[in-house]
């Protein structure tokens, strides 16, 4: 990888790199609806026009290219950022937005002399490939195409949220994974720092917690080191008004070890970089004052004191809710 890959607005300076781009001929001869002859009146047009669904790619910062995401993807990589994994990288942010938004099915067409970016289309888990015409604009003419389709579910099998920190592995929870959650979670020091887990909880109203995907919120991830669960970590549903929660747990033989403040901040990165919430929460009792402080490391902020439940404890006790605002 080239570097750190963002989805981002255009900005106004994104167009003079964006016209060099788009007037060089390896580049322009697979986009055969680009407006000809191509300038700064026409890249400013078409940012200013930009869709919700339509991102500048970001390597470090430094503009590469653009994706298009909702139901139909299309991108363009700058060639200074080609054969470096970047176009994956940004097609797979802009896909987990789609799904994220609730589409069941993205397409894509490409001509079939283009077999990077038909192979890249493969690696993403797009299939059924179907002709098609795809339309030129300098002469009204039509070019043969393949149309391809990508299901949520082939998507989320292959590109769900998977990170590799070097120390630890934070993934999708497998059913063989549930017995360790479980055993973790519902002891008695874990469960009263928790909000709806208790000891003793049954294990069939316990694994109902845990999705079996790791593509899109609301999901709880798995927590791994040296290859044993050590604890869990997810995010719930977006667009709430108070924030997406986010909520984790360790197993004690883990406390203080770093690993905690390690497993929030590569999953903070990667919902940001997936996802872009604007808002998220967090709630932490009074009597858990680590976690509060790995909360505040993360960028989180208290907003209030407040009493909160726990199924751990006897009744509702002391803790303070947190959030972190986009920017």
């Amino acid at each position: 990888m080239a570097g750190h890959v963002t989805l981002d607005r255009f900005r106004p300076d994104d167009a003079p790199p964006m016209v060099k781009a788009l007037t060089d001929p390896a580049i322009v001869r697979w986009l055969p609806e680009l407006p000809q002859p191509y300038g700064l009146t026409e890249a400013r047009h078409f940012m200013a026009n930009a869709g919700a669904d339509e991102y500048a790619i970001r390597v470090d910062g430094v503009f590469a290219g653009t994706v298009r995401g909702g139901d139909h993807l299309g991108y363009w990589v700058m060639s200074d950022f080609r054969r470096q994994g970047v176009a994956r990288r940004a097609a797979v942010l802009a896909l987990s937005r789609a799904f994220a938004d609730g589409c069941q099915q993205v397409r894509a067409r490409v001509q079939p002399t283009n077999v990077a970016s038909f192979a890249l289309l493969t690696q993403l888990g797009f299939g059924d490939e179907q002709p098609t015409q795809i339309p030129t604009r300098a002469d009204g003419r039509s070019l043969p195409g393949i149309g391809l389709t990508l299901t949520r579910e082939d998507f989320a099998l292959h590109h769900g949220i998977s990170i590799d920190t070097g120390r630890l592995l934070i993934d999708r929870v497998q059913p063989a994974d549930l017995p360790a959650l479980h055993g973790i979670a519902t002891r008695p020091e874990v469960a009263r720092m928790l909000f709806i887990f208790s000891p003793g909880m049954p294990m069939r109203d316990f694994a109902q917690i845990f999705p079996s995907e790791s593509l899109v919120p609301p999901m709880r991830l798995a927590i791994r080191h040296e290859g044993r669960i050590i604890g869990s970590i997810g995010i719930g549903k977006l667009g709430q008004p108070d924030g997406a929660p986010i909520y984790y747990f360790m197993s004690p033989d883990s406390w203080g070890r770093g690993l905690g403040q390690e497993a929030l901040a590569a999953f903070l990165a990667e919902v940001d970089a997936r996802f872009d919430p604007p808002l998220l929460q967090a709630g932490v009792f009074d009597d858990n004052p680590a976690s509060a402080r790995m909360l505040q490391r993360a960028g989180f902020a208290v907003t209030q004191d407040t009493m909160l439940p726990s199924a751990g404890r006897d009744a509702a006790a002391p803790g303070k809710l947190l959030h972190r605002r986009k920017g």
